[in-house]
C-alpha cells in the first residue's frame, strides 16, 4: 500500500512592483457629456482634485500617490490571485472624465499573468464578491494578459470615448482589479535570488476637464 505524500506548493521568485502613479492632462469636458471637438488647453502640469485611492485591507481607502499595493515582497505561486480595490472621487466643482490604464514596462513571465476588472464597489457589497478567480474573470467587464504595453482598465470603444469614466462633481467610482498567475506556471520561473524575474507596472490616471483645477464654474455659463 502506497502512502500519500504531501506536495509542497511551488513558490516562484516573482518580484512584482506596482508603482501607483496619478498624472493629469487637460482636455475638454462639458456638462454631463464630453465634447472632444474643442481644443481648450490648460496647464498640463496642473493637478485636478480627483482622489485616486486604493483599499489598504484595513477597512479604509488610502491615497494611491507614492504608494504601492503590490510589491516585490509578495510570494507568488501558480493559481494565486491578488485583488487591488481602487476608488476615484471627483472633488472639483465641475465634471471630469478619467481614463485609468495599467502600463506594463517589464514582464519576464511571458503570458503567465492575466488581469480582470470589475467596475463595482466589491468592498461595500461582499455578498456580490466572487469567491475565486474563475468567477471573478467571468463577472469582469475587461480581461487581458499583462503583456508589455498599455492596458485601459475600462472596456469600451475608444473611437466613441466609451473607455473613459465620467465623474460628476462629488461623485465616486470604484473598480476591482485582479492579477492572476497561471496554474501552468512552472519552476522555470523560479529564479535564483540574485537573478530575480520581475514584472513592473504602474497605474496611470489621466483627467480631462473643461476648466482649470480649482476653478468655480459660473452658473449658466458653459466653457
Amino acid at each position: 500500500m502506497l502512502k500519500a505524500r504531501r506536495r509542497k506548493p511551488l513558490f516562484l521568485s516573482a518580484a512584482i512592483l506596482a508603482i501607483l502613479l496619478g498624472t493629469v492632462l487637460v482636455g475638454s469636458t462639458f456638462a454631463s457629456g464630453v465634447d472632444y471637438d474643442t481644443e481648450e488647453k490648460g496647464d498640463p502640469g496642473s493637478n485636478y482634485k480627483v482622489a485616486f485611492e486604493y483599499h489598504n485591507g484595513a477597512d479604509s481607502y488610502v491615497p494611491m500617490e507614492n504608494s504601492a499595493a503590490l510589491t516585490g515582497d509578495m510570494l507568488w505561486c501558480p493559481g494565486k490571485t491578488e485583488i487591488v480595490y481602487l476608488k476615484l472621487t471627483n472633488n472639483e466643482l465641475f465634471p471630469v472624465d478619467c481614463s485609468l490604464k495599467l502600463n506594463v514596462t517589464q514582464n519576464d513571465f511571458d503570458g503567465m499573468f492575466t488581469y480582470a476588472v470589475i467596475e463595482n464597489d466589491l468592498k461595500s457589497s461582499p455578498a456580490d464578491h466572487p469567491s475565486n478567480w474563475g468567477d471573478f474573470r467571468d463577472a469582469a467587464s475587461k480581461t487581458g494578459t499583462l503583456s508589455v504595453g498599455e492596458h485601459n482598465l475600462r472596456n469600451g470603444n475608444p473611437e466613441n470615448h466609451e473607455d473613459v469614466i465620467l465623474l460628476s462633481p462629488g461623485s465616486s467610482r470604484c473598480m476591482a482589479v485582479a492579477i492572476h498567475m497561471s496554474e501552468k506556471a512552472s519552476s522555470d520561473y523560479a529564479s535564483p535570488k540574485n537573478n530575480e524575474k520581475t514584472m513592473n507596472f504602474k497605474f496611470v490616471l489621466q483627467v480631462n476637464a473643461n476648466f482649470m483645477p480649482g476653478e468655480t464654474p459660473v452658473p449658466g455659463k458653459a466653457k
